[in-house]
């Protein structure tokens, strides 16, 4: 039966780090000019909906901004409601005894 090591004589375990695959777009010398240009189309393409989307967002953004404080106002009006029922029921509890 073998004896273990004392704990500071004992190789410490270390992983070997992995390398994180790396991607390229290798594009390789036969492929057709055909292929070449549908691919730009596509580039095209997204970066329409790419730019269209952005200006979506932009009109969202905007249009929340515009109607804050109407949002705003209308927190405060429905707080003020419950203050006033809150009242009201104390009210006519006292009146009711």
């Amino acid at each position: 039966m073998r004896r273990k090591k004392p704990g500071y004589l004992r190789q410490p375990h270390f992983e070997v780090p992995r390398k994180k695959p790396r991607y390229c777009i290798f594009i390789h010398p036969a492929t057709s000019l055909h292929d070449l240009h549908h691919v730009q189309v596509l580039f095209a393409a997204q970066a329409k909906l790419l730019a269209e989307a952005t200006e979506h967002v932009f009109q969202l953004q905007t249009q929340k901004k515009e109607n804050q404080h109407k949002i705003d106002r209308l927190h405060d009006y429905e707080q003020q409601i419950e203050q006033h029922l809150k009242i009201h029921d104390l009210w006519f509890g006292i009146m009711n005894f």
